[in-house]
């Protein structure tokens, strides 16, 4: 079996990626129940609520740079949330080739890309606010960080992150890329039947 179901009874192949099967329900729910740092966080964490943050944190960018804060993480939605020290190790096996699975996540982001009517890279300045963002997490949400994390010249954000229920997480998600979608005046999603 190379496809999963997704929460929206779509049917994600991943032998053959297309935008017909990728939904913002989808993202959203998925995101919402997949934990940050693999799960090692004190409490559960979201990738849908990170992705929230740094949507918001972009708020004086373009709204397609805003999209992408909100959907950089998007890909994790079928793949899961694996470290990225850990990606670069790992391949993606089919019968016709092999792949990296970091260049298998960017296939799934250039498919999202395209769904979602993105600029097909996403923005400097969205990885620079995943940057703040993941120093900040680390410093409020590990148990104890290590010192490691500080060796960067990014500053961790003043405020306290306290983190969102799944179900929280999910709804704000989705309210957050309609309040997006309705300021570019292109309010077009699939909604499955």
């Amino acid at each position: 079996m190379d496809w999963i179901q997704t929460y929206k009874n779509l049917v994600f192949d991943y032998n053959n990626i297309s935008s017909e099967n990728i939904n913002i329900y989808d993202i959203a729910h998925a995101l919402s129940n997949i934990c940050r740092f693999g799960g090692h966080t004190i409490v559960p964490y979201s990738v849908a609520e990170h992705s929230i943050r740094c949507a918001e944190l972009l708020y004086n960018e373009s709204i397609d740079t805003q999209l992408w804060g909100l959907l950089h993480d998007a890909a994790e939605a079928y793949i899961g949330d694996i470290p990225t020290p850990l990606k670069k190790h790992l391949l993606f096996q089919s019968e016709n080739y092999s792949i990296s699975l970091n260049k298998y996540e960017e296939e799934i982001l250039t498919t999202i890309a395209k769904t979602f009517n993105l600029s097909p890279t996403i923005p400097i300045k969205v990885k620079e606010k995943d940057r703040i963002l993941l120093i900040t997490e680390a410093r409020d949400l590990l148990p104890s960080p290590l010192k490691k994390w500080q060796e960067t010249h990014l500053k961790p954000l003043k405020s306290t992150i306290v983190p969102w229920s799944s179900f929280v997480a999910e709804q704000k998600f989705i309210t957050k890329y309609i309040q997006l979608r309705k300021s570019l005046n292109v309010f077009s999603f699939k909604i499955p039947s």
